[in-house]
């Protein structure tokens, strides 16, 4: 048996198909446990594809724990949805079990459930620290509407913060408040992430890497999940968005800009280690990337050294052994 099942929050479509197509259910039922159980009452081994939207893992976990097969559907490839000149809910389950029932569905990869839980709780810290930001931004902001300059490096030292509190500007000290919440909640997680980092292998190996702490390194894990999946380093650094968009016709070959697809955080965050790497160490990477800075500019030297850092990674967490500078 088949089943597709497109997700809303409210509500979901699915449909339950035999093998040749036959349909033997379709409905609109409840996004919750008790509705997806109802549905799949009385049939068991489904295989199953639904839809990977922003509450898919509620959806997953419910049909895992029933002993179904669930396949998460690739949002970006599943084109037979996305270019559809007629859209309805009915249509876009269907078209999602037939792709299944057809061995085409392109899927997306489900980590196991400490990858997820360890993987949001890393992208949760990012917008935390976004969020602060925003505040500190709009501290600076109401120094400049005020046409007060900053007496000190730092405004959020505890001599930065006593030199804005002296400043007696309401508005400034709510803000201030509010970036103190944000502090605690960062760390919280960090107080998390360190735990997890000790009792984790991958992890510790790398933060043998300059620049590369132990944030960075349990978002990088988290992202990349189970290294295995990855034949060579070329497919990691594609997953990371760091290829090369190629357009080919006949004996015309074009590259473009990066293609930007894959994990988007895992993306931010090597670009973010290679910052920090080339900036403090001298190593082999940043020789590389001193090479290409004054031939390609700042940015794109950025991002070929990225790559260059993804490849070291996928090395050192296919062979567990620690980064050679």
């Amino acid at each position: 048996m088949y089943a597709g099942i497109d997700i809303h929050k409210s509500f979901c479509q699915a449909i339950l198909m035999t093998e040749d197509g036959r349909v033997v259910k379709e409905e609109k039922v409840e996004t919750s446990q008790e509705g997806l159980r109802k549905f799949f009452q009385g049939v068991t081994n489904v295989k199953i594809a639904i839809e990977s939207t922003c509450i898919w893992e509620p959806v997953y976990e419910c049909l895992s724990e029933l002993g179904h097969d669930v396949r998460l559907a690739h949002p970006l490839k599943t084109k037979a949805i996305g270019y559809a000149k007629i859209k309805t809910d009915k249509i876009d389950a269907k078209t999602l079990v037939d792709l299944l029932r057809a061995d085409l569905l392109p899927e997306s990869y489900v980590p196991d459930k400490p990858i997820r839980n360890l993987r949001n709780l890393c992208r949760e810290r990012k917008n935390i620290v976004g969020e602060r930001t925003k505040w500190k931004n709009r501290i600076s902001a109401e120094l400049g509407r005020r046409g007060i300059k900053k007496k000190v490096r730092d405004l959020y030292t505890k001599e930065g913060k006593r030199w804005l509190f002296s400043l007696g500007i309401p508005k400034i000290e709510r803000i201030l408040s509010i970036i103190d919440v944000l502090d605690d909640k960062i760390n919280e997680i960090d107080k998390v992430l360190k735990k997890i980092y000790e009792k984790n292998d991958e992890i510790k190996i790398l933060t043998s890497i300059p620049g590369v702490g132990v944030y960075s390194a349990c978002l990088i894990y988290a992202e990349i999940g189970d290294i295995r999946r990855f034949p060579h380093s070329e497919k990691l650094c594609s997953y990371a968005g760091l290829v090369p968009s190629t357009h080919q016709s006949g004996v015309y070959t074009k590259h473009g800009r990066i293609t930007k697809e894959g994990s988007r955080y895992l993306r931010w965050i090597l670009t973010e280690c290679v910052q920090i790497h080339v900036a403090k160490y001298d190593t082999k990477l940043t020789r590389f990337y001193r090479r290409l800075v004054s031939r390609i500019g700042k940015q794109k030297a950025i991002i070929a050294t990225a790559r260059k850092l993804t490849k070291i990674i996928y090395c050192i967490l296919t062979s567990k052994e620690e980064f050679r500078g």
